[in-house]
């Protein structure tokens, strides 16, 4: 098992990415370890604090509230959804999405089951 404190650095992340990105994870490594603990880096880049400067605004993706299941951020690949709170993030726009919305970025997923019929509203 690897050090205490060297668990939480992701030591590859980052690589190839663009350097906006690879600042971003630098911030998170300069976190302290307790913190780090408790966000997983894949939830953390996805947040504000992250990649939203490569997002787009939800009006940019033409983002709605509603659209049918088939096409829903429920069952779409760039959807995260966070297990203990339910909050989904998108890697693509910025801010929270909702299971049931969609926007233009839709890319068919076909491991988002769990997401569809476990989400938190």
């Amino acid at each position: 098992m690897p050090e205490p404190d060297k668990r939480w650095t992701y030591p590859n992340a980052g690589q190839g990415a663009p350097p906006g990105v690879r600042h971003a994870i630098q911030v998170f490594r300069a976190y302290p370890v307790v913190m780090r603990q408790h966000i997983a880096l894949i939830w953390w880049l996805l947040g504000p604090k992250g990649t939203n400067p490569y997002k787009m605004t939800p009006t940019e993706a033409s983002y709605v509230s509603r659209a049918p299941e088939a096409r829903s951020c429920g069952r779409c690949q760039h959807a995260y959804r966070h297990m203990a709170t339910g909050v989904a993030l998108c890697n693509q726009i910025q801010g929270t999405i909702r299971r049931e919305a969609s926007c233009n970025l839709w890319r068919r997923s076909v491991n988002k089951r769990d997401f569809i019929a476990h989400s938190k509203e």
